[in-house]
């Protein structure tokens, strides 16, 4: 009796063995293929997905080569936003350029400018000489020209431009340098038909030895003070006729001859100018 009962428990333990053994086998089986359909599912939904993308691209390209083919209609009016924000963009551009803090010899530069502008008011043609020369303008910063139709003879005034601190002083050696640039300018560039006169424009006062000796030598003197507030939008006709305008920070300005100024670029563009 004691046998058969080793017997049938060692059988029983057998069975729930092999059962063991079935479970685990069936049990990774299962994970395993799990696993694949997971790996296949996730590469379907990456296949589907780069279909979509692909789909979409190709929708995209097609509709912008359709929209290439259409017809441009050249009579609908076209929006001016890009010509106004241009222009904007100069009229700020020429404002920093008004406001901002100037070297003496920028300061020196805007007063020929400005006195050559004053001149131009009155009918002179207006060479910018010290502007264009710098150093090399023998003394002379502005040669002005008018023609005189009575006698045809040819008025020259030749301005030396002094933009000086009001505590400075004009004295005699400024006066012997512009009479003898005066001397230097008829011996060299004048033909006798030219009446030659000098002038000198300052911002500051001229002592009583300058003065007389001004007076000797028939030199005119100007005080005149520098008016930030004038116009700098040089207007002028180019060589085909056409009418332009240029702002002082261009390159030309001072080479460009005046037509007319004005105070902004809405101004020149409402008067049907183009910017050089």
């Amino acid at each position: 009796m004691g046998g058969d009962s080793m017997l049938d428990l060692f059988a029983w333990g057998i069975v729930i063995y092999i059962g063991y053994v079935l479970f685990s086998i069936f049990r990774n089986t299962v994970k395993t293929e799990s696993a694949k359909y997971k790996r296949k599912r996730s590469n379907q939904d990456k296949i589907e997905k780069f279909k979509d993308e692909e789909y979409t691209l190709e929708k995209q390209i097609k509709n912008e080569e359709n929209t290439a083919k259409q017809p441009i209609d050249e009579t609908q009016s076209q929006p001016d936003i890009p010509a106004q924000t241009a222009q904007e963009l100069l009229q700020k551009e020429l404002d920093r350029y008004l406001a901002k803090n100037r070297l003496n010899t920028e300061r020196g530069l805007e007063y020929e400018r400005y006195i050559g502008y004053l001149f131009e008011q009155k009918g002179y043609k207006v060479e910018y000489r010290g502007a264009l020369s710098g150093l090399s303008d023998s003394g002379i910063d502005l040669v002005l020209s008018m023609p005189s139709y009575q006698d045809k003879t040819i008025e020259v005034v030749l301005v030396q431009a002094k933009c000086w601190r009001r505590s400075s002083v004009i004295r005699s050696n400024v006066i012997a340098q512009l009479h003898g640039s005066r001397e230097y300018f008829m011996h060299k560039e004048c033909n006798g038909l030219e009446e030659v006169r000098a002038v000198l424009v300052t911002t500051t006062r001229v002592d009583s030895e300058a003065k007389e000796m001004a007076e000797a030598l028939e030199i005119e003197i100007i005080t005149e003070r520098m008016d930030e507030d004038y116009p700098r939008v040089k207007i002028y006709q180019a060589e085909d006729n056409s009418v332009l305008y240029i702002l002082p920070f261009d390159a030309g300005y001072d080479e460009s001859v005046a037509v007319g100024y004005v105070g902004s670029v809405v101004e020149a563009e409402q008067l049907g100018c183009k910017r050089k």
